[in-house]
């Protein structure tokens, strides 16, 4: 979902440095791709060839390093003891396929920090989850439940325990990358259609058909905008939702088939810490600085936080990091719309790919060009979920007077984020699941640049309630 109005962004500075500045790494021998490759040792990146932007990063095997040294939201590849420092500011080890990782992770094309200004591409082992440790989290693999088919199909999701009481969120990922759909209505690789539960007698929480002036808001609805690559559905998403014990079913629509990555995540306990990761992307010559960067992004926190304060979440920790070179160049403006779609967002979320905890990302870019202020992967987003077409927001820095504009609009798209829709959309139809939300410019959702800073209770209750608060 997308605020129309005004933004501004942030860019950082990288100290260029890997493993011995000169030398060759201790043990090198010969090229590697993976640890796989190499008879003794392991697979670092080599450091006496001249960083290329855009280039694969040069790998050798070495003396197997201490990982233990690795820093946290490494800024180059002297920050990590393999020397590979990914742009979301991860260390990590290189991989062919997903042999070569862990059972938590998944090996996906990456960027890795190789100078000051070139980005080198390889493919790295990357975390698929990474959220609070009293999070419960279920991966599943369907295969072939997806089917080409736009006339829709159907999966079935589990019910809800009689004694839980958890919010449970549903993230669907279509297996291919670069699917943009011309035909399904909701534009996306995989379209919800409508939402029920599998009562004797079902439950309609949510119809994409039902979606017009005058009808009733949906009782648990559903993201069908074109923003989302991947999607997402939040159980319960306000007190009008239906628990049902005997499950739910999702009717869906798809125009390439394929395996379908079903993730749920499941809390019952409550946080009250956000942490974000900023991304500078162009940002009209911001960097990071600080703990909460330059003037205007710490102000613009500062006023994120207060907003949000009203649900009692606070802001923890903050990650900053700079992305240079060609990919800057092409992602640090949003072209406009191309057949519906902004086809940019899915490779910029990409670069959060690798990056450690639950944090939210904020990708601070000049400006989108349909003059969209923010806006979000997904309502809610793929949470602690990095790397997917939906992994974060994205702010247009310099269509922002000051902190204080940036930073409400910020708090708005985090709300999207945290799983909360516009009262109503510019369309005239009403979204919003909440009873309580006023169709009013002086709530923070409001459907305007000029929206104002309220939140009612089903609305913080829906943000306290995200699994990814600590």
């Amino acid at each position: 979902m997308s605020l129309i109005a005004t933004s501004v962004i942030a860019t950082s500075v990288i100290a260029t440095s890997v493993i011995g500045c000169g030398e060759t790494p201790p043990g090198s021998s010969r090229t590697c791709q993976a640890d796989r490759d190499c008879e003794s040792g392991v697979c670092v990146s080599e450091i006496e060839v001249d960083a290329v932007d855009q280039q694969p990063l040069p790998l050798v095997c070495a003396d197997a390093p201490d990982a233990a040294t690795d820093r946290p939201c490494c800024q180059s590849a002297s920050d990590c003891t393999r020397g590979i420092c990914l742009v979301s500011g991860a260390c990590v080890l290189p991989c062919v396929d997903a042999t070569d990782c862990s059972a938590s992770e998944r090996c996906a094309p990456a960027f890795a920090r190789a100078s000051a200004m070139a980005l080198q591409t390889l493919h790295a082992c990357v975390s698929r989850v990474e959220l609070p440790s009293d999070v419960q989290i279920t991966e599943s693999l369907l295969p072939g439940a997806i089917t080409a088919d736009t006339a829709g199909f159907s999966i079935e999701l589990p019910g809800d325990p009689s004694s839980g009481t958890a919010t449970r969120l549903f993230v669907l990922e279509h297996p291919s990358e670069t699917l943009w759909p011309l035909t399904v209505e909701c534009r996306t690789p995989l379209c919800v259609r409508s939402l029920e539960t599998r009562d004797t007698t079902p439950t309609v929480l949510f119809d994409s058909s039902l979606l017009q002036p005058g009808n009733a808001a949906p009782l648990n609805t559903v993201s069908s905008g074109a923003d989302s690559f991947v999607s997402t559905i939040l159980l319960p998403n306000g007190p009008r939702s239906v628990r049902s014990e005997n499950g739910y079913r999702i009717h869906l629509a798809s125009e390439s088939a394929g395996d379908l990555r079903l993730t749920e995540v499941a809390r019952t306990q409550r946080g009250t810490r956000l942490d974000l990761h900023l991304h500078y992307v162009g940002a009209g010559g911001l960097r990071p600085e600080g703990t909460r960067g330059p003037q205007v992004v710490a102000d613009a926190l500062d006023r994120a936080e207060s907003l949000l304060g009203q649900a009692g979440v606070t802001l923890g920790d903050v990650c900053q990091t700079e992305t240079v070179g060609d990919v800057a160049r092409r992602l640090s403006r949003i072209d406009p719309p191309r057949f519906g779609l902004l086809v940019e967002l899915p490779e910029l979320f990409a670069l959060s790919a690798g990056a450690r905890g639950g944090a939210v990302h904020v990708f601070l870019v000049d400006q989108s060009d349909d003059l969209s202020l923010g806006i979000s992967g997904g309502l809610p987003g793929p949470p602690g979920m990095h790397g997917t077409g939906s992994s974060g927001v994205v702010m247009s820095v310099s269509l922002f007077d000051d902190g204080q504009q940036l930073g409400r609009a910020l708090a708005h798209e985090l709300g999207h984020y945290l799983g909360l829709f516009h009262p109503r959309e510019s369309d005239d139809v009403t979204l919003d699941p909440l009873g309580d939300t006023p169709n009013a410019p002086t709530n923070l959702m409001f459907l305007s640049a000029s929206g104002g800073a309220d939140l009612t209770e089903s609305q913080r209750d829906v943000i306290r309630t995200s699994p990814l608060l600590y």
